[in-house]
């Protein structure tokens, strides 16, 4: 909860009951996610990062295996963090966890197949 602004704050999760737009809410939205998991999930490395720092408004987006037993999930992560008095803070975080084979252009090649 430290690493959050003290400004305007919003969080996306993965589902779409999961928005917050304070404080509260974030909190809500993670010891949810602690408790439904608790000690049987774990992450894994991040991948694909792609960072933008203009001033003190700075971008970081990334992926992330997350492993409960045997099943792993990627989960996308987009976030905007802000100095706040010479420290950076997260004011926006949106997660989703990413489809395989339902890009533009799978579905197309799919329906291309089924209607020649």
């Amino acid at each position: 909860m430290s690493a959050l602004s003290r400004g305007a704050l919003h969080m996306y999760g993965s589902d779409v009951s999961e928005i917050a737009s304070d404080r509260e809410g974030v909190k809500r939205i993670f010891e949810a996610g602690q408790k439904l998991w608790q000690k049987n999930a774990s992450w894994h490395a991040i991948s694909n990062v792609s960072t933008v720092t203009r001033g003190d408004v700075s971008t970081l987006f990334f992926d992330r295996v997350f492993q409960v037993g045997e099943r792993e999930v990627v989960v996308r992560f987009a976030m905007v963090w802000i100095k706040e008095g010479g420290t950076w803070k997260l004011a926006q975080s949106s997660t989703t966890v990413p489809t395989t084979g339902q890009s533009a252009e799978d579905l197309l090649t799919a329906a291309a197949k089924q209607y020649p």
